[in-house]
């Protein structure tokens, strides 16, 4: 029974990883093509835009780390209440 639990919890684990390379994967195709578009634009507008754009990518893949930081210290938790129980039973 308890295996069966740890075995779904991994899986949704594995689940959240993706979700957040794919995440990634999608920031980065959406901040090229901000740079792309800004490309058109007059100079000083050109700067301002790319520059938007670049700092939300790099915010993006920062707010990433930090949920995957957060998702591991979970897990610890997590795995150390599983074996908690163990040790009860």
């Amino acid at each position: 029974m308890l295996d069966s639990g740890i075995r779904a919890f991994s899986r949704r684990r594995d689940i959240l990883r993706r979700m957040v390379y794919v995440i990634n994967f999608l920031s980065a195709v959406a901040a090229y093509g901000g740079h792309l578009a800004a490309k058109v634009l007059d100079r000083p507008e050109r700067l301002r835009a790319l520059t938007i754009v670049w700092a939300l990518a790099v915010l993006g893949v920062l707010l990433s780390g930090v949920q995957q930081v957060m998702l591991y210290r979970s897990d610890r938790a997590h795995e150390r209440q599983q074996a908690a129980l163990e040790a009860k039973a």
